[in-house]
């Protein structure tokens, strides 16, 4: 099968940072760290996006309508899902986690004993009840005509009405840890409870003593499909138990990291990797088939119940369709033998050794991978995906690579890079190349994909660190613009910038409100050649009123020879310069900050003190 993404976009953080649900049109998702978008599910058209706050604790569809529990502010939206108005908002208390709705009702709170349980009107968000003080309790689920929770040895399934008890059961096990997805529905009368150890336990309605399963290697997630309970072993794949029994059913093998949810496709499932690959696995967890999302780092897959697929990526959301090819025919040795796209032939002597010696010629000389240990990726089904390799090199780019190794005097990026790119044009897979250079398989994964997709310019990564640039086209304009203009002119009460200052009037601008940093801001000011400096002299006088004042001094000492001076406690002022702070160095541009005590004149000009007076009166 072929993987085809139908649609993409952007979402400025991680994948597995990112929560979202799937409705019958479209896809309710956070983004940007503090946004909640609604994306149409034909082509990711974005139908509204409004300001949510940080992380969401819970989204939960209900009808036309979403409710967010998000970490912070401390408030539980209700929010149209066709316009994306607040439909109501209730505040709830600090650290309240743990949202279900059932029929009308929306219960939250109890998460890690912080908060009381609270039993909110969905219509219009008033109280209906709420526990009398802090509840410990797991993540609640809707289930069974309740809300079920638990913690500690019991499970309790709650009346969504008022609160009170339908039914409680006593474990034989302690429930699972307050962050961990503790209950697994079966079917509306059975749930299959997470318990440490770690242990399965299942019980239902109408049944006094829960049944234990049994206890499991270490898992990591655990959920229902197709009739099985799975659960993801780190480092080791899929494991699905019966969940009447808890007998084995099926296990799949994997190596690498493994998509927390596998979706229900056909009869059969899909799973996916962090690396983009996707397997189509069959009743018996036999590999069917598989493709991969190249240049993706998967985070989640969901599914939709009219088979609707999409993924979370590093940095992307997507949806994706699958198209069925013809099973492959199985290749035998003799036919690959001969064929450079082949890394499964190999010398006799690499047979005996356990070596891949796959010589490639690049004017005249050979590469050879030594010292690698064969390794296969036996799968069930005959089809397998095709292993991340690095496409044919040209000459020159095999002479390049051989001097890179070569030469001592190299980075080691660049000649770490060098390695897996000759170790996999040698044939080798990509858990042979990270034991070779000692690097981890994502890092080996990344480099071949981009030297497929950019040539050897990714022996010198240009990594970038941070977020993604606010700024948009002309801000940086705007921003020195504003700098280099005296704060008086645009009617702030003070004669020269900050930083703390500019950044503040940048965010309050009418009609072009830009977010920067102090820092960016700082950067941003030296690289264009903008500083705040200052003066040992103050070379014009700030005061508007400076002409007039100087007119009058001048007519008193023409026209009044026998003047005399009052001067306050200060005394005689001396005319000399005095330290002033200058505005930037723009020139011709004045911005001197009046001083704070008596002001003096400078050296270029005459002014007289603010208290200075004469005989006339001036």
């Amino acid at each position: 099968m072929i993987a085809t993404v139908l649609w993409e976009r952007e979402l400025h953080q991680r994948g597995g940072a990112s929560a979202f649900v799937v409705g019958p049109d479209c896809v309710v998702l956070h983004e940007r760290h503090t946004r909640l978008v609604c994306l149409e599910r034909t082509d990711g058209a974005v139908r509204w996006d409004v300001p949510l706050g940080t992380w969401p604790r819970g989204i939960v569809l209900v009808g036309d309508r979403v409710l967010v529990l998000p970490q912070a502010p401390n408030l539980l939206s209700c929010i149209d899902l066709r316009t994306g108005a607040t439909l109501w908002s209730a505040p709830t208390p600090r650290w309240t986690g743990n949202l279900a709705v059932h029929s009308d009702t929306v219960v939250i709170g109890g998460w890690r004993g912080y908060t009381p349980m609270s039993g909110l009107d969905l219509a219009d968000g008033s109280l209906r009840w709420t526990t009398g003080s802090p509840v410990a309790s797991v993540r609640t689920l809707a289930w069974a005509g309740g809300v079920l929770t638990g913690s500690g040895f019991e499970a309790v399934l709650l009346d969504p009405a008022d609160g009170s008890d339908l039914a409680r059961w006593r474990l034989p096990n302690p429930l699972a840890g307050p962050d961990a997805k503790a209950f697994v529905t079966v079917d509306s009368q059975r749930v299959v409870a997470v318990c440490e150890a770690p242990s399965l336990v299942t019980f239902g309605v109408g049944v006094d003593e829960p049944v234990r399963l049994g206890s499991y290697d270490p898992f990591v997630a655990v959920g229902y499909v197709h009739g099985s309970v799975w659960m993801l072993r780190p480092g080791r794949g899929f494991l699905a138990v019966d969940p009447t029994d808890g007998t084995s059913q099926w296990s799949v093998e994997r190596d690498r990291r493994m998509v927390v949810d596998p979706l229900p496709y056909a009869d059969g499932l899909l799973v996916g990797d962090a690396n983009g690959g996707i397997r189509r696995l069959g009743p018996d967890g036999r590999t069917v088939e598989g493709c991969s999302l190249p240049g993706r780092r998967l985070d989640a897959l969901a599914a939709a119940d009219d088979g609707g697929l999409f993924f979370a990526a590093k940095g992307t959301f997507g949806s994706f369709t699958f198209t069925p090819t013809k099973a492959r025919r199985p290749t035998t040795s003799a036919a690959s033998a001969g064929s450079p796209l082949r890394p499964r032939a190999h010398s006799a002597r690499s047979e005996r050794d356990g070596l891949v010696l796959w010589p490639h010629r690049f004017a005249g000389s050979a590469v050879v991978a030594v010292g690698c240990v064969v390794t296969s990726d036996p799968t069930a089904g005959g089809a397998v995906d095709e292993p991340v390799r690095v496409r044919r090199l040209t000459d020159q780019e095999g002479q390049k690579l051989q001097q890179v190794v070569r030469r001592s005097s190299t980075s080691s990026v660049r000649y770490r890079r060098a390695m897996m790119l000759l170790a996999s044009a040698g044939g080798n897979r990509v858990l042979v190349i990270a034991q070779l250079v000692q690097a981890d398989e994502d890092t080996a994964r990344d480099v071949i994909h981009a030297v497929n997709e950019k040539g050897l310019a990714c022996l010198d990564p240009r990594w970038a660190v941070g977020r993604l640039r606010r700024l948009k086209s002309g801000d940086e304009d705007f921003v020195i613009q504003t700098a280099t203009t005296p704060p008086v002119k645009l009617g702030q009460p003070f004669t020269r910038w900050s930083l703390r200052k500019l950044v503040a009037y940048l965010r309050t601008v009418h009609g072009r409100m830009i977010r920067i940093g102090r820092e960016a801001l700082r950067c941003l000011l030296a690289r264009r050649g903008v500083t705040f400096q200052r003066t040992k002299t103050c070379k014009e006088s700030p005061d508007p009123g400076r002409e007039t004042k100087l007119d009058r001094i001048e007519h008193v000492l023409d026209r009044f020879p026998d003047r005399v001076f009052a001067f306050d406690d200060f005394g005689p002022l001396g005319i000399r310069p005095t330290g002033a702070a200058a505005g930037p160095n723009r020139p011709g541009l004045t911005g001197c900050r009046p001083p704070t005590t008596a002001p003096t004149a400078s050296g270029t000009s005459t002014v007289t003190t603010r208290w200075a007076t004469t005989a006339c009166g001036a």
